[in-house]
């Protein structure tokens, strides 16, 4: 969400605008700008979450979520789960790595021959 002061600064232009000008095109221009500054804005904040935050997305409960839909729906398909797995994996292992961890691959046991000897 942008600060309150770029809203009601925006809200001033507006106002401004709609009072002072001869006719209401000002102010309609004045909004679409606001519009679409503000989707780039929203649009520049997912994506940083996207990058920088892929772990904790994928294990925040999906409810805390509600923003997405509202303020970036072109992005709803990449906070789905299928899509951040990978990149919540490949965030793990640079934290295991960075702390020290080394993972070891889980072997297996050999499976067992059915059968008499």
């Amino acid at each position: 969400m942008l600060p309150p002061s770029f809203e009601c600064l925006t809200i001033l232009i507006c106002w401004a605008l709609f009072t002072n000008a001869s006719s209401p095109y000002m102010m309609l221009v004045a909004l679409l700008l606001y519009l679409l500054s503000s989707a780039y804005l929203m649009t520049t904040v997912s994506r940083f979450f996207l990058r920088a935050l892929p772990l904790e997305l994928y294990h925040i409960p999906r409810w805390t979520l509600w923003w997405v839909p509202i303020f970036v729906p072109w992005h709803m398909s990449r906070y789905a789960r299928a899509a951040l797995r990978p990149f919540a994996e490949q965030r793990a292992a640079e934290l295991r790595e960075k702390c020290g961890f080394v993972t070891v691959a889980v072997q297996q046991p050999a499976p067992r021959l059915s059968g008499t000897m």
